[in-house]
C-alpha cells in the first residue's frame, strides 16, 4: 500500500468520505498493519512506501542489501571451532593436511565429523571476510636431535596458502606450539583447511584445548 496525501483543512470543514478513506488508507500502509509476526521489522521501498521484513534467524544481524525490496537483509554469522581428540602421526618431510574430528562448536554446519574433516566449508548465504586460524603443537620425541624445520599454514580449496609460518629450531627434546591467523573472502561451498610441515618425525600433539584447534568466524558480509 502507498502513502495518500490529505489535502489541507480549515476549522469549518467537515471530514468526507474520501478524507476518511484516505486516513484508513495511510493507516493500513503504516508499519502496525504491516507486521504479522514477532520480531519482524519495517523498511522503506521507495519514497511514501514500506514493506515487511521478516525476522531473521536467531544470533543473525541487520546488513544493508540494495538489491533486496527493502534494502536490508538479516545475515547469518557463522562460527566454529574444531579439534582433534587424539595424537596425529603425521609423514614427515612435506606439507600434511590435518584432520579433526570434534566440534568445539559449530553455528551453522561449516564442519563434518564424518566426511572432509579437515574442511570448514563456508555456508550458503554465508559469503563474506573471513578470519581463520589456527594452533598446532608439536611433539618432537620421535625426532632426532639436531636442527630440525616445522611449519604450519591456513588454504583455501586446499591449493591457495593465504598464511604461513615455518620455522628453524634445534630439537632439543621439547615441545613446541605455533599459532596462525589471517582474514580471507569466501564464498558459499568453499573451504578452508590447516596443513602442518616437519621436517622429522613430530607428531601433531592433542591437548584439551590448543591443538589441534583450528577456526573461522565471519567478520563482514561481501
Amino acid at each position: 500500500m502507498v502513502y495518500q496525501a490529505l489535502p489541507s483543512k480549515d476549522a469549518s470543514d467537515t471530514l468526507t468520505l474520501s478524507n476518511y478513506n484516505a486516513i484508513k488508507a495511510n493507516f493500513e500502509a503504516s508499519g502496525i498493519d504491516i507486521v504479522t509476526t514477532k520480531g519482524d521489522i519495517v523498511g522503506a521501498t521507495g519514497a511514501n512506501a514500506l514493506a515487511r521484513l521478516a525476522v531473521g534467524s536467531n544470533a543473525s544481524y541487520l546488513i544493508a542489501a540494495s538489491a533486496a525490496a527493502t534494502g536490508l537483509a538479516w545475515q547469518k554469522k557463522p562460527l566454529v571451532r574444531v579439534y582433534n581428540s587424539a595424537n596425529l602421526d603425521l609423514a614427515p618431510d612435506g606439507w600434511r593436511t590435518v584432520t579433526f574430528d570434534t566440534d568445539r562448536y559449530d553455528t551453522d554446519g561449516m564442519h563434518d565429523t564424518a566426511e572432509n574433516t579437515e574442511r570448514l566449508t563456508i555456508p550458503s548465504g554465508c559469503d563474506g571476510y573471513y578470519c581463520i586460524g589456527g594452533n598446532v603443537e608439536f611433539d618432537s620425541s620421535g625426532s632426532a636431535a639436531g636442527e630440525a624445520r616445522i611449519g604450519i599454514r591456513v588454504l583455501y580449496d586446499g591449493t591457495a596458502v593465504l598464511a604461513q609460518k615455518l620455522l628453524g629450531l634445534s630439537n632439543e627434546g621439547e615441545d613446541f606450539s605455533i599459532p596462525i591467523a589471517t582474514v580471507y573472502a569466501g564464498t558459499a561451498t568453499h573451504y578452508y583447511s590447516l596443513q602442518i610441515y616437519t621436517s622429522g618425525d613430530w607428531d601433531v600433539q592433542a591437548t584439551d584445548y590448543y591443538s589441534p584447534a583450528f577456526y573461522a568466524y565471519l567478520v563482514r558480509g561481501l
